[in-house]
């Protein structure tokens, strides 16, 4: 049965949200790993195909040694997933209206909620539900560049009190937010034997990992040191196969050159 049967009114549903309510449990695996809109629940985690566990892939050989599974093919549905939730923004026709299904805040008529895709129906079958559409993640903005005509070497970047970069090759703590991820398998982030500089990332849209047990920090996953020396470990002893360490210990966003790393690596990178 085609999503736009199981849901009541679809006219009111995004299409890319309907794209989620139409895939299996199996199938969500794939966009619960590259967007923190989709959320798989505890169990449906656990029985994740090989090929999207990441917990299978610590070790990058046997990874790469032995045959993936094929993705999973769509399956048939008679009733939308209970175990696949979603982040979503409600657009009402008044602000007054009582709390819908999964709501979490409010500001004039827009409602942000997570529910389950099983309550879509319920949801807009509201009168007041104008539309519902699927949460986004931050993105950087991308600025036009414009290249000097002779790039500065480090030296030239250097300014202020020389004593200042002296005193950064000390061990100074540095937090940073940013988005789009972070490389932290990059030599500008590696000790001279091979491990992390970094002491941690939380990643506020990942689920791969528990999120960090700071008060007011529960929610995405934490990537500590130990798991990314490890990740580290298992990429160098991948060889030619090109395994890269934060493809073994993923984030929720992970963007080639990214805005995250370029900033970690003026702040704190090795050259």
């Amino acid at each position: 049965m085609k999503e736009k049967d199981l849901l009541q009114d679809s006219r009111k549903i995004q299409p890319r949200l309907r794209m989620v309510a139409g895939g299996s449990t199996s199938v969500n695996a794939v966009p619960a790993e590259m967007c923190g809109s989709v959320m798989l629940d505890e169990q449906a985690l656990a029985d994740k195909p090989l090929m999207f566990n990441v917990e299978t892939q610590r070790n990058a050989l046997a990874a790469a040694a032995q045959h993936m599974p094929p993705p999973p093919t769509p399956e048939s549905l008679t009733s939308l997933p209970k175990n696949v939730s979603v982040s979503v923004f409600v657009e009402v026709s008044r602000p007054t209206i009582d709390k819908l299904p999964g709501e979490r805040s409010r500001r004039g008529n827009i409602v942000v909620a997570t529910l389950p895709v099983d309550q879509l129906n319920e949801l807009t079958s509201h009168p007041d539900v104008v539309h519902v559409q699927m949460g986004e993640p931050i993105k950087a903005p991308q600025p036009e560049r414009e290249r000097a005509e002779k790039e500065p070497n480090d030296e030239e970047r250097k300014f202020g009190d020389q004593q200042l970069y002296d005193l950064a090759k000390k061990e100074i703590l540095l937090g940073i937010i940013d988005v789009e991820g972070s490389d932290f398998g990059h030599p500008d982030f590696l000790n001279d034997d091979g491990s992390t500089r970094w002491v941690a990332i939380w990643d506020q849209g990942g689920s791969n990992r528990p999120h960090p047990r700071t008060d007011g920090c529960d929610r995405g996953s934490e990537i500590l040191a130990n798991h990314m020396n490890a990740a580290l470990a298992n990429a160098r002893s991948a060889g030619g196969f090109g395994v890269r360490a934060g493809e073994l210990d993923p984030q929720s966003q992970m963007f080639e050159c990214s805005n995250g790393s370029h900033v970690v690596r003026f702040a704190a990178g090795n050259s």
